[in-house]
C-alpha cells in the first residue's frame, strides 16, 4: 500500500442574500452508503475517498451493518477505494465520483457485484495511480494559498453584506447600495442574481435609474442563464435554484418596468410587464 498523508485545506465560504441575516457557511458534502457481500453487511472496512483536484484523503469505516459516512468533503470528482483489514483494496469506482456542496452523495457497494457500483475489484495498481495524480509539495502549496486569498475575500464580501443588510433596514440607500458595489467587485464572476436585484433595487431608491435599469438587465441575464441550465460553474453557488430564479426574474422584470414608467416611457414598460406576466408566480402583479 502506499503512504498516505493528511493535508488540511481550508474550506470556502458562501454566502445567501436574502430578507434574513447573511450566515456563512463551509461548501461541503458528504459520502454515505452500505457494504455488503451477497446480501451480508462488512463491517470494519475502511474507505479511502480521493479528491481528484488536490489529492486530499477522507477516511471512514464501515460500521457493524456495514454501513458509513464521511462527512466535510469539499465540492470535487473523488475516487472511492475500500480497503480491507490488510490493506488488500477490495473496490475502486472507475467513474468518479461526484461530490456536490450541501448533499450528501449515496454510495453503496456491493463485493459480490462491484459493477453495479460503477467500480470493480481494486488492485495495488489502482493506488498507484492515484499516488501519481496527487499534486507536488509546490502545487499543493499554491492551492493553499490560493485558498487563503479566496477565504479572506468571502470574508470582507460576509463584512458589507452586513453592512448593507443594516443600511437598507435603516433605508440608507446611499450607504446600501456602496456595501453592494464592494461585493460584486469582490465577486464579478458570481451567478449569485439575487445581488444584482438589491443592487438595482437600492440604486431606484437613490434615482439613479439609469443605472438601476443597467443592474436589473444584469441579474436578469444571470438568472435566465440557471433557467436555462447554462449558468457558468460557480463555488460560491453550487446549486442555484431555476425555480427562485425564474421567480427573480419577474421580480426584475415589474422592477425595471416600474423605471420606465417614472421616466415617463411606457413603450419601454409594456413589453416588460408583459414578459413579466410569464415569469412571474403572481402575474397579476405585472
Amino acid at each position: 500500500m502506499f503512504k498516505r498523508k493528511e493535508w488540511v485545506v481550508a474550506g470556502v465560504l458562501v454566502v445567501l442574500l436574502s430578507c434574513a441575516p447573511a450566515f456563512p457557511q463551509s461548501i461541503t458534502g458528504a459520502v454515505a452508503g452500505t457494504v455488503t457481500k451477497n446480501n451480508e453487511p462488512q463491517a470494519n472496512l475502511q474507505v479511502l475517498i480521493i479528491s481528484q483536484t488536490i489529492g486530499k484523503e477522507y477516511k471512514a469505516k464501515t460500521d457493524k451493518k456495514g454501513q458509513y459516512l464521511c462527512a466535510g468533503l469539499v465540492i470535487d470528482d473523488y475516487r472511492v477505494l475500500l480497503l480491507g483489514p490488510n490493506g488488500d483494496v477490495f473496490y475502486f469506482n472507475d467513474t468518479s465520483l461526484r461530490v456536490r456542496g450541501h448533499e450528501t452523495s449515496p454510495l453503496d457497494i456491493d463485493l459480490a457485484n462491484p459493477e453495479a457500483s460503477k467500480g470493480r475489484a481494486g488492485t495495488d495498481a489502482d493506488t498507484r495511480s492515484l499516488t501519481a495524480s496527487k499534486m507536488t509539495k509546490e502545487q499543493l502549496k499554491a492551492h493553499e494559498a490560493q485558498v487563503k486569498a479566496d477565504n479572506e475575500r468571502i470574508s470582507h464580501m460576509n463584512e458589507f453584506i452586513a453592512q448593507y443588510q443594516a443600511a437598507a433596514q435603516a433605508q440608507k440607500w446611499a450607504d446600501a447600495e456602496k456595501a453592494l458595489q464592494q461585493v460584486l467587485s469582490l465577486i464579478p464572476d458570481t451567478t449569485r442574481w439575487e445581488f444584482y436585484k438589491a443592487l438595482g433595487d437600492a440604486q431606484g431608491h437613490n434615482n439613479e435609474l439609469k443605472e438601476a435599469v443597467q443592474t436589473y438587465d444584469k441579474g436578469i441575464g444571470i438568472a435566465q442563464s440557471i433557467v436555462a441550465g447554462k449558468a457558468a460553474p460557480d463555488p460560491r453557488n453550487p446549486n442555484p435554484d431555476p425555480a427562485r430564479a425564474k421567480a427573480g426574474i419577474g421580480q426584475m422584470l415589474i422592477a425595471e418596468g416600474n423605471i420606465y414608467v417614472k421616466l415617463q416611457q411606457p413603450e419601454m414598460a409594456t413589453p416588460l410587464f408583459q414578459q413579466a406576466t410569464q415569469e412571474n408566480p403572481n402575474p397579476s402583479l405585472a
